[in-house]
């Protein structure tokens, strides 16, 4: 259940891929078309999709 609640204090973790983005330029260094590419890019559909739990719980 979802504490609504609740108040995030670190809500970086929850944008992990716009970070790495402004700090590299580029989502993933993984060369397009390779198996870490569409790894990569199939676990943010999935967080899209149905959501992102941080380590933490949140």
């Amino acid at each position: 259940m979802i504490d609504f609640n609740k108040k995030i204090v670190n809500s970086d973790k929850f944008r992990q891929a716009a970070l790495f983005f402004e700090k590299n330029g580029c989502y993933t260094f993984a060369p397009e078309g390779t198996t870490d590419y569409f790894n990569y890019w199939k676990q943010e559909q999935q967080r899209c999709l149905n959501g992102y739990t941080a380590p933490d719980g949140d």
